[in-house]
């Protein structure tokens, strides 16, 4: 038999037989990898549409309470004033000991700001203006009804009495003081349900702020006044006690002080040293020239080169040397010119050496002299150095007592200023603060904002409401309706099945459990009335159409865009209706003239057998422990024709504990390969993939893959480990099944909503 084309071809339908009217349920199409982002916004509002309802019960609780919340609040009325802060009060911030800047302690204009800000809002404060506003005859008890009140009053509804209040009692004042930004201005803020409490409140706060800062900066002055006054007198005390016993001290002491307030004997001392220095040089001087007239030629001293007397007896001498050498030469020596001239020259002789011998006396005289002369200034030094050293132990104490001295008459010098000054200051009251909006009673409340109140409110309840629906969706991860699983596993859904109890129940017909069949050929049906055969059995039923849509989905999908000849079909789990689908678009494919083969590959829990009412005996297992040539082989010997024309089985076959060998083998890529030659479509049906690998064995053998999924117990997870497992193994996914859909329950999804249905109403 030749196989059929690939195209779509068209039902057969028996003339004779009515045509219900059925509504379709479309599968969506699979999105693209550019349609992502679309398509998380458009799950987002298909989520939001089909929970609508409970998004709009929180909305609506959440608005009713803020309205409760709203109407029982008493109005508020806020009357604000603003004033201004001139400066820092400098008689205050300048009264301070020493020239030196108080550092931290210093007041600058923003920190002055901020603590007047604190100031306003201090208890103390707050207390003098209640005080003050209790004097006033006013009936504060008196101020608006609440909003609640007030409908309640104007539609003449009775209201529990809330109780006497307090004529003479000041209702509650919200007082909120903020500095405004880069200014030196501060606003003060009253709110109170009385309009006109909260106006003279902030205008008596203002008043008694002005009153107490004045009367503070005046008690301060005052108290400053006092304690510099009191200070100075002890210190003019010490100051006079310490300068009395600087002068007992310095007499008991004995230190004779010049104007300049120095010792007069370190004076001395000084002298002394300067007189001994110099009494050692000229001691120095006289001793080198004794030194060198004892030791060498009297006429090389400086006393005898520059006598002229010695020099002239000097220069007579030599005159009468040469006269006695021209006697001597005419003459002989007992003549008497020559003894007159000899007796001349030793007189002369004896002359010089009298003058050299008082000059070398000189000479020593001098030396001793000088000598003596520095060793009695060398012991006047040595003794007033002894006693400067006595007396400098005691200028030390002295220098000690005098700075104290020094101190204390500069700290009353200090003192003494600032109290002036002081005395200056508090004659001067200036006040800092100017007042520059005062309060007036506010026309109108401002709490509670209606408007702000409910948009408030809206805006929470929404997010309440969404954060419920998402939060709820998220924890909730089991694929419930159509549109889920391309949204999440990126793939195509090629169909939807909706429940068998959901189409009973929901449409009126039949009994619970079971489904409506309408078949003209009943009476010849051998088979019993199952879901897996309803295509077959119940073919106007909107299950049948279910399968039939499912199936123009399988037709036309594929990578290449040809219909797959072998396709698998597999799930996460059992119970998830893989078989059921196998079967009935099986029967779907036999509807359209198409030669089909369904073969049970589920060896472990084998099915089909009990479907289509066979034996169980002979199967898959069977032909694949043969080995005779599946080439030669019969097409009677490999499958088993059934009631339905033009659909074939190949049974699970009797169980073995080589399972995975058996697929393993070539043989398995044999069968499929002569099963491609005979039929049009071979389709077949595995065991769950999550639990063991036989659908990822045969998906390498076949042309596509198809996932069936089960709404309200498939998850999120499993059906993405499952389609990971087949891309991981190069098995093309050509979409997934969505099986056991609720009818009853709403898709958000767009999928069109099942109208009543009746199986005999004719078209």
């Amino acid at each position: 038999m030749q196989p059929a084309s690939d195209s779509l071809l068209p039902v057969r339908t028996n003339q004779n037989t009515p045509s219900p009217q059925v509504v379709y349920l479309e599968p969506m199409e699979g999105l693209g990898s550019d349609q992502s982002e679309a398509s998380g916004l458009l799950e987002y509002w298909h989520l939001l549409k089909f929970r609508k309802w409970t998004v709009i019960a929180i909305t609506f609780v959440g608005m009713l309470t803020t309205a409760a919340i709203t109407f029982r609040e008493t109005p508020l009325y806020q009357a604000r004033t603003t004033i201004e802060i001139q400066g820092i009060p400098e008689n205050l911030s300048s009264i301070r000991l020493g020239s030196q800047d108080g550092g931290g302690g210093s007041l600058t204009p923003e920190s002055y700001i901020q603590t007047q800000a604190r100031v306003l809002q201090s208890r103390t404060l707050r207390t003098n203006v209640n005080t003050l506003l209790k004097s006033k005859p006013h009936d504060w008890s008196n101020h608006p009804p609440d909003h609640l009140t007030a409908w309640a009053k104007a539609l003449g509804i009775p209201l529990a009495p809330s109780g006497e209040q307090d004529r003479a009692a000041l209702p509650m004042v919200d007082l909120t003081v903020r500095v405004v930004e880069n200014t030196r201005m501060i606003e003060i803020l009253c709110d109170s349900p009385d309009p006109r409490l909260s106006a003279d409140f902030a205008n008596s706060l203002t008043r008694e702020y002005v009153d107490s800062g004045m009367a503070a900066r005046w008690e301060a002055t005052q108290r400053n006044s006092q304690w510099l006054t009191k200070q100075l007198a002890e210190l003019k005390d010490k100051l006079q006690s310490a300068e009395r016993d600087l002068q007992t001290y310095r007499a008991s002491a004995g230190l004779l002080l010049t104007a300049d307030k120095q010792d007069v004997r370190m004076e001395s001392l000084l002298k002394l040293q300067d007189e001994l220095a110099r009494a050692q040089a000229e001691r120095m001087n006289k001793q080198s020239v004794y030194e060198v007239a004892g030791t060498g030629p009297v006429e090389s001293l400086p006393q005898v080169m520059d006598n002229d007397r010695l020099s002239g007896y000097k220069s007579k001498l030599a005159d009468l040397r040469r006269e006695l050498a021209d006697l001597s030469a005419q003459l002989t020596p007992e003549h008497y010119k020559v003894k007159r001239v000899q007796l001349q020259i030793d007189e002369l002789e004896a002359t010089l050496k009298r003058e050299r011998e008082s000059v070398m006396l000189r000479v020593g005289n001098d030396y001793k002299t000088a000598e003596r002369r520095e060793r009695l200034l060398l012991s006047a030094f040595s003794a007033q150095a002894a006693l400067v050293a006595d007396k400098n132990s005691k200028a030390f104490y002295n220098d000690i007592i005098t700075q104290e001295v020094n101190s204390l008459r500069q700290l009353y010098d200090e003192l003494l200023r600032k109290l002036k000054e002081v005395a200056i200051a508090s004659t001067i009251s200036t006040n800092l603060v100017r007042v520059v909006d005062a309060a007036e009673p506010p026309r109108s409340p401002y709490k509670p904002d209606l408007v702000r109140n409910f948009l408030m409110g809206l805006a929470g309840s929404l997010a309440l409401a969404l954060a419920f629906v998402f939060s709820g969706d998220y924890v909730n991860r089991k694929l419930k309706a159509p549109g889920e699983t391309p949204f999440h596993l990126r793939v195509p859904e090629l169909g939807v099945i909706p429940e068998q109890r959901s189409i009973v129940n929901g449409m009126g017909g039949g009994r619970k459990g079971t489904i409506s069949i309408w078949n003209p050929s009943r009476e010849v049906n051998s088979l019993k009335e199952r879901v897996e055969l309803v295509t077959w059995q119940d073919r106007p039923s909107i299950m049948a159409e279910s399968f039939r849509s499912t199936l123009a989905s399988i037709l036309v999908g594929g990578r290449s865009r040809r219909r797959p000849r072998v396709i698998l079909m597999t799930s996460p789990n059992r119970g998830d209706g893989k078989s059921t689908t196998a079967c009935n678009v099986s029967l779907a494919l036999a509807e359209i003239n198409q030669k089909v083969l369904l073969i049970d590959a589920d060896m472990r829990k084998p099915q089909l057998h009990n479907i289509f009412g066979l034996p169980n005996n002979w199967g898959l297992s069977d032909l694949l422990r043969e080995r005779t040539a599946i080439a030669d082989a019969p097409m009677q010997a490999l499958v088993r024709e059934t009631e339905i024309q033009g659909l074939s089985i190949v049974p699970s076959g009797p169980g073995t504990a080589s399972i995975s060998n058996l697929l393993y083998s070539d043989r398995m890529s044999e069968l499929l390969q002569r099963f491609r030659k005979e039929f049009d479509t071979v389709i077949i049906d595995t065991p769950p993939m999550l639990y063991v690998a036989d659908a990822r064995v045969l998906g390498r053998l076949a042309d596509a893959a198809i996932l069936v999924l089960r709404a309200g117990k498939t998850t999120r997870d499993e059906a993405l480990r499952s389609k990971e497992r087949l891309r991981e193994d190069d098995i093309e996914l050509l979409g997934t099944i969505l099986n056991g859909w609720d009818l009853k329950s709403k898709t958000r999804y767009g999928y069109t909503s099942y109208a009543s249905y009746s199986a005999h109403e004719t078209s």
